[in-house]
């Protein structure tokens, strides 16, 4: 090692600590900086204290064969996944072809790896090494990254070499640590040189032309040894120097192409055919020789010029660089044969069908056939952004207009599953222009609407969804013309209730009514919440149970439910959601799913089952590369804090969801952080900001409605009651047809807060307090209006009715850890005459002591689930579980886990 000292120091710095603490860290530089070298002198590190270690490097040629670099570093432990749950062995042995199991969850075979290397480094503390990481296919890439973020509990070190990226970023490796590695200092260069010339007969390089090679090498290690050994051998002597030097990488190929000239034709041939062939297995590419006329000799000379190495039956390039240079300069026939050759030598077909597509010409529908066969089985294990890219290019093959547009729409959904949201748009944008089929217009339109709702890409306009779906049902077509208007129903709420639009889809779905479809029935509530919402709360069971199986319609029920005011069926809906979301592998939805029950949790002052919900929806999002849902959970997340009184990591979270949440996007999750960020405000006493932040509710109907006595409150806090009375009307208007008891009592309290210390405000307080079904709907808003009124009896000196209603307040805010109001209404009691404790009661001692994964986990362990069992419902390993559970126990102050029970006994939200 020359020049890297502090690099590798702070790396054995860190693998000495993974006893403690594992970690994960991205090496990252320019070709030829000294990644490889740097990570093999860690490893030598590693394995001289112990360490087991686990190698493998990105092909640039093996980029489309999904888990191909995963399984290269996990095949030596394999042994160990029996000890996994099983769902977890099954889906991890499915994504390498070893078993069956439906559509694998990638965020399972995540969970999975992490679970096998936890296992195989229970002894022994483990070194996982990815070289060139920018070339492991996708999926490998979305499970190291996905292993790394989660290391911290095991005694693993992962460490990856990556290329730096023209943007600064290393595709999904860019969320772990990074240890960029610059260019060498003329000291350590100059070292580097003269051991590139020791050993050296006569003079080797004059002073001028090694200040050259330092010049032109710019500190890179590899440009210092390639570019001395080429003027050395006379290689470079056409280059002179130029006024403005090459770029590093194109003057250390320069070098390398050098090298080549030197060698046989051949055993340059022979180099283009393992540059075409990445990886391929050595009888396997002699077999692919003979077919192209080369033989195993034409190795020889390329493994004396050390261009090739063989290692333990394995063939190795010195450097990428080599396996670029040499591909490029092979004629383009002579590739071609070269991908031909090895398609026929190789057993795996999804290669074999790669070859093939690499060496076609034009159009080839038996091609094609093949890579719709790979892309099915990559779907089949899991790998959906390899599946996605083998439909495209099938596509691409397709000579049939009908075939290529079958296939570029079948691509579509894997892309999105892989969380490729940028490539299914080019995928949709491809498309779109070619469909001529109504069927194939409807799956393309109803694709560009799941992408708008769930990533934020702009949404098919409303009134071409209507027009379609109108060319569907005079086609006979009548189930996809009414998923269709449920679509524009659904799509209508989510971006705001336009008026024209919404007139629209109601007409249309209007005309349907006599089909009594429940999809319909949801659509038309969805739109028409006020006219709709009782019938729906009548029926909302049935409809439920028939549109069970149906992920889509679940979802839209669940919105229609929030409309509706329907918070029990909106919830039921969203759990049932996230269910079958589980158990089909779509992450994607269930994070979806989860933020929809998050939010009505929240609305119902569950926040303890909240704070679970949004936290799991934010880790998905994570791990799924899902900006906008990342903002849109961490806005609930916010929301849920503020409540709590966490001010920290509320502000923490509204800052990551500003960052993810662009101020244009037209969706409600707009709203949700606007009201994250006015209650924040609010809690804190900053009224004027709060009130600003709560006027921006204007997309989502039903949530201005939840929000109205927190506006209400900042607007009278800050002198602005006169501007929104004409919006409590409109509510109070709404609220009696909606018939919701939750949002009349709002509207109760919100009459209460602007009548002042006029007598009005006494009876619109008896008013909402009358609403029965509210206090068991939503006990924490019931709480807050006991609080209003109960500081509104004290300001009217009627203490003993304002401690009557200030104590029950603040049982409710203690039990649900309400603190910025359990406080206020501390201070209420006090002013008031009673003695309270200075801090909250421990009465729920699961929302103040244990973290939102923390709680699920000893909810889980309590109702009996195994360590195994648990790991499987959430994506974490068995191992990390027993983990959580270790710190649970004496925070729940219990020792045993069938204490558990007892210890949580009392079930949150009571």
């Amino acid at each position: 090692m020359i020049g890297r000292d502090n690099e590798l120091e702070a790396i054995t710095a860190a693998a000495a600590r993974v006893t403690d603490r594992g970690c994960a860290l991205v090496v990252e530089g320019e070709p030829g900086i000294g990644k490889t070298t740097l990570l093999a002198a860690a490893t030598a590190w590693t394995q001289s204290r112990g360490f087991t270690v686990l190698s493998c490097a990105g092909v640039q040629s093996q980029a489309t064969v999904g888990y191909a670099g995963l399984h290269e570093l996990v095949h030596p432990i394999l042994s160990c996944a029996d000890a996994l749950p099983e769902h977890q062995r099954t889906t991890l042995l499915a994504a390498f072809g070893l078993a069956e199991s439906g559509m694998p969850n990638p965020l399972l075979i995540g969970v999975a790896t992490l679970g096998l290397i936890e296992e195989a480094a229970a002894t022994r503390p483990m070194l996982l090494v990815i070289d060139d990481a920018q070339w492991l296919d996708d999926s490998s890439q979305h499970v190291v990254t996905f292993v790394g973020r989660r290391l911290a509990q095991s005694p693993v070190m992962m460490l990856c070499a990556a290329r730096s990226r023209i943007d600064g970023e290393s595709s999904q490796l860019a969320s772990l640590p990074h240890l960029q590695l610059d260019a060498l200092d003329i000291a350590p260069s100059r070292v580097l040189m003269k051991e590139a010339l020791s050993g050296v007969d006569g003079q080797g390089l004059s002073e001028a032309t090694q200040l050259r090679v330092l010049t032109e090498a710019a500190g890179n290690p590899l440009a210092i040894v390639e570019l001395t050994k080429a003027l050395l051998t006379g290689a470079d002597e056409k280059a002179p120097p130029s006024a403005t030097p090459l770029p590093t990488t194109r003057r250390i190929e320069r070098a390398f192409l050098g090298q080549l000239e030197t060698v046989p034709e051949p055993s340059r041939r022979m180099l283009g055919l393992i540059a075409a062939g990445g990886d391929t297995r050595l009888a396997e590419l002699a077999d692919a020789a003979r077919r192209v006329g080369l033989s195993d000799g034409d190795l020889d000379p390329l493994e004396r010029s050390g261009l090739i190495s063989v290692v333990a039956g394995s063939l190795q390039v010195r450097h990428p660089l080599i396996r670029s240079v040499s591909y490029r300069v092979t004629p383009l026939t002579q590739r071609c044969a070269f991908h031909h050759a090895l398609a026929e030598a190789t057993a795996d077909a999804m290669r074999a069908a790669w070859h093939r597509s690499a060496a076609a010409y034009g159009p080839d529908e038996a091609v094609a056939a093949d890579l719709e066969t790979a892309a099915q089985a990559a779907q089949l294990r899991g790998a959906n952004a390899e599946a996605a890219r083998a439909w495209r290019r099938a596509a691409a093959l397709s000579p049939s207009a009908n075939q290529r547009i079958r296939r570029l729409v079948t691509a579509i959904e894997p892309a999105y599953r892989a969380g490729l949201t940028a490539e299914a748009m080019d995928i949709l944008d491809e498309a779109e222009p070619l469909a001529t089929d109504l069927r194939h217009r409807f799956d393309l339109a109803f694709a560009r609407f799941t992408l708008a709702v769930t990533t934020g890409v702009t949404a098919p306009p409303v009134e071409d969804l209507v027009v379609l779906a109108d060319q569907l049902g005079g086609h006979g077509e009548s189930d996809a013309r009414i998923r269709l208007l449920a679509a524009a129903a659904a799509q209508c709420r989510m971006h705001g209730l336009d008026e024209c639009d919404r007139e629209l889809v109601a007409e249309r779905l209007h005309e349907l009514e006599h089909l009594d479809h429940p999809s319909v029935e949801v659509a038309l509530t969805t739109i028409e919440d006020t006219e709709y919402a009782r019938q729906f709360r009548c029926r909302a069971a049935s409809l439920q149970d028939a549109l069970s199986g149906d992920l889509t319609a679940l979802m839209s029920m669940g919105l229609a439910a929030e409309a509706a005011s329907d918070l029990a069926t909106a919830q039921s809906c969203w759990e049932g959601s996230i269910e079958v979301a589980r158990r089909t592998g779509a992450p994607g939805i269930e994070c979806e799913a989860l933020r929809g029950a998050a939010r009505s949790q929240i609305i119902a002052g569950q926040l303890t089952e909240a704070a679970v919900s949004a936290h799991n929806a934010f880790q998905i999002a994570t791990d799924a590369d899902l900006r906008l849902s990342m903002g849109a959970a961490a806005a609930l997340l916010a929301r849920i804090q503020a409540c709590q009184g966490d001010t920290t990591s509320a502000q923490h979270s509204l800052a990551t969801a500003q960052r993810h949440l662009p101020s244009d996007t037209p969706l409600l999750w707009r709203d949700d952080l606007a009201w994250a960020s006015g209650l924040l405000a609010l809690t804190t006493h900053d009224n004027e900001r709060a009130f600003t932040e709560l006027s921006q509710m204007n997309r989502d109907r039903s949530s201005r409605r939840w929000a109205i006595a927190d506006l209400t409150e900042a607007a009278v806090a800050s002198g602005h009651a006169r501007v929104i009375h004409h919006l409590v009307d409109e509510i109070d208007t709404e609220a009696s047809t909606l018939g919701s008891p939750h949002v009349v009592m709002l509207v109760h309290r919100s009459r209460a807060l602007l009548a002042g210390t006029d007598q009005r405000a006494e009876h619109h307080f008896h008013a909402a307090l009358n609403v029965g079904e509210a206090a068991a709907q939503a006990p924490l808003e019931y709480a807050r209006t006991r609080l209003t009124y109960g500081e509104w009896l004290r300001r009217q000196r009627r203490i003993i009715d304002a401690r009557t209603q200030l104590t029950a307040a603040l049982r409710v805010f203690e039990h649900r850890d309400a603190q910025p109001w359990a406080q206020r209404t501390r201070g209420e009691l006090r002013a008031a005459g009673v003695q309270v404790p200075g801090a909250a009661s421990a009465i729920d001692i699961l929302a103040t002591k244990l973290s939102p994964q923390e709680l699920q986990i000893a909810q889980l362990a309590a109702g009996g689930l195994t360590n195994r069992q648990i790991a499987d419902q959430i994506y974490i390993s068995h191992r990390t579980v027993a983990a959580h559970l270790y710190k649970i126990f004496p925070k729940l102050g219990v020792t045993r886990r069938a204490q558990l029970r007892d210890a949580i006994a009392t079930p949150v939200g009571e």
